[in-house]
């Protein structure tokens, strides 16, 4: 029956979509890990309807965290250490490539109680989460199922027989629901624990920025939709700045560790190390 629940979503097997993409960049950062999965587990394999910082769109399930996950009574399983866990030690994704130590995945659960799979975060470094990202990671995951059952009732009314003015109308009402679904992912990065601001064009127009971002900082709310630079000018030819750009040319996330950073804050430049990542919403 779950395997029946899960195909009538008529997901497998589809081509990458920006909605999801954008919840696995979100958890990856919150979480502060480099690979983050929206991960469907059938019969045979786990297939990824997205993954952020993983090549790989499927593994077998013999192979799978998430399908010992979706079988968990927790709405929340993690795996500090997969090395020290008699059930992943010899696992060839965590002997090899890419190396899983860390693992904390959400149960998919639809509303008839099945779980499809998982919103999973990974890290090839033991660690665990605060209490703020395991509930980020729950919000977020119910966000995913919010998205699935809504891509799910579009392809079911997109084959009812009704009139064309009844179809437009229903129709109509779930694209409301999907800006509102918008509308909460915005929410959830202003309440985010960890510091997040987001850029658009290649003039890095300051779109959002969190409360944190904005400590750390040591700005206010003007900087909204203005150049990176004009904000902040003394970001000029640091490292930390000229790392975006590698974003912008191989569209891939780029990852500081411990990289100096110069801001100017209470009227004087301070430095500061920071590990950071710079993720691409496409």
């Amino acid at each position: 029956m779950r395997l029946k629940a899960l195909q009538s979503y008529q997901i497998l097997d589809t081509l990458e979509e920006k909605d999801f993409d954008d919840l696995t960049i979100l958890a990856s950062t919150i979480c502060q890990v480099p690979i983050a999965l929206i991960s469907l587990v059938d019969e045979k394999r786990q297939w990824f309807k997205s993954h952020i910082g993983l090549d790989a769109r499927e593994t077998p399930i013999e192979q799978s965290f998430c399908a010992h996950a979706i079988h968990s009574t927790a709405d929340l399983m993690i795996v500090e250490n997969a090395h020290n866990d008699l059930r992943f030690v010899n696992n060839p994704l965590v002997t090899g490539s890419p190396n899983i130590t860390f693992y904390a995945g959400v149960p998919l659960t639809n509303h008839e109680g099945y779980a499809l799979g998982t919103l999973c975060v990974i890290s090839p470094k033991e660690k665990n989460l605060s209490d703020e990202q395991k509930q980020a990671l729950k919000v977020i995951a119910k966000q995913v199922m919010d998205k699935l059952e809504l891509r799910r009732k579009i392809f079911e009314l997109e084959h009812i027989n009704h009139s064309l003015k009844d179809a437009e109308s229903k129709s109509k009402k779930l694209f409301e629901n999907l800006e509102l679904s918008h509308s909460r992912i915005r929410s959830l990065v202003q309440q985010a624990p960890v510091a997040i601001i987001v850029f658009r064009g290649k003039d890095f127009l300051i779109e959002s920025v969190n409360p944190p971002m904005l400590a750390l900082l040591d700005k206010e709310e003007d900087i909204l939709h203005r150049p990176l630079l004009e904000a902040i000018p003394e970001l000029r030819e640091q490292a930390a700045f000229k790392l975006l750009y590698k974003v912008l040319e191989t569209g891939k996330p780029v990852y500081g560790d411990n990289t100096p950073v110069q801001l100017k804050r209470n009227g004087k430049i301070e430095i500061g190390y920071y590990n950071f990542s710079y993720s691409p919403l496409v």
